[in-house]
Formats: C-alpha cells, structure tokens, sequence
C-alpha cells in the first residue's frame, strides 16, 4: 500500500460506515494491500450488504483524496 495511506483508509472507513446507518465500526486493520473490518450491524442487514455498501463507500471517498495516484491502476 502506499506510505501514509493507511490512516486515511482507517478515517475513510470510519467515515464509510457512519454514513452506512445502523452499523458500528469495532475494529479496522491496514495491512499492505488489503483492509479487515469488523462491525456491528443490525440484524435486518446481511453480511454482503454491509460490505457492499462500506466498499462503495470507501471507494467513492478514498477517490477524492488519491484520484492522481489511484488513476494511473484504473
């Protein structure tokens, strides 16, 4: 991963998941090329639309901050 990113993405995804709603953020780790999140999430949300929900909105806000060095892999 890029030097100094990882407390960006620790921020990012604190970010990601308040805008989730119903869903608490217990634990982020940022390892080289990979992050692991644990939450809390209500039980009318399944596993795959918390995930699907924080990525989308992690994506979209990692982006804005790394839009010169994220364009030259996508």
């Amino acid at each position: 991963m890029f030097v100094g990113i990882g407390d960006d993405v620790k921020r990012v995804f604190s970010e990601a998941v308040e805008k989730c709603g119903k869903v608490k953020l217990l634990a982020v780790g940022v390892d080289e090329d990979h992050v692991h999140f644990i939450v809390s999430a209500k039980p009318n949300m399944s596993a795959s639309q918390v995930v699907s929900r924080v990525k989308q909105l992690t994506t979209r806000l990692l982006w804005q901050g790394y839009e010169e060095v994220l364009s030259h892999f996508y």
